[in-house]
């Protein structure tokens, strides 16, 4: 089963390239990453750990990381995964130049779980993680990219607000039981 997600960026393609293939500066401009670190790294990529935040939740997975440099292409096969349950997704980040609009960058997804099947990958693939995460990530590279500061401003940009576990786990139970009730 397979998704995609694109967008435009007014912005040259080495940058934006160069930007997104930086994975351990992600949590600097996606603020619900929460880390990417190298397990093992090589010279075209490496074994990365990476973890963000869904639904106020922590998520990690490892995946095997590679760079295509000629390609301008990134790739991702996810190794390991909470529960296991995207293990042996592939992801590829594909960019190319968009005429006079910048940097065209599409983002796919292809995931055959191995357990639970097509209603397990319509899950993963759709609202309960990928979507969100994929939307949010290119909105906030596409946000990084075309904003341009100088450093004073940027100094100046307040710190990402960081809700404390407890607040985020009430505010879900709360959403949570209330789609629970029903109308009323």
């Amino acid at each position: 089963m397979k998704s995609s997600y694109e967008t435009v960026i007014h912005c040259s393609l080495e940058k934006v390239f160069l930007t997104v293939a930086d994975l351990v500066r992600w949590p600097e401009f996606l603020p619900h990453y929460r880390y990417n670190r190298y397990l093992e790294k090589g010279p075209a990529g490496g074994l990365v750990r990476m973890s963000c935040y869904r639904l106020g939740y922590p998520l990690s997975w490892v995946a095997r990381y590679t760079i295509d440099l000629a390609k301008r292409r990134l790739t991702f096969k996810h190794e390991k995964g909470a529960l296991h349950a995207t293990q042996g997704m592939d992801i590829v980040w594909q960019f190319r130049e968009d005429g006079e609009n910048g940097v065209r960058v599409k983002v796919t997804y292809d995931f055959t779980p191995r357990i639970g099947g097509v209603l397990l990958a319509r899950l993963v693939l759709g609202d309960l993680f990928v979507h969100s995460l994929a939307e949010k990530t290119l909105t906030a590279l596409k946000r990084k990219m075309e904003t341009r500061l100088t450093t004073a401003e940027a100094i100046a940009l307040p710190a990402p607000k960081k809700v404390p576990e407890f607040v985020r786990g009430r505010r879900i139970r709360r959403r949570l039981s209330a789609r629970s009730r029903g109308p009323v």
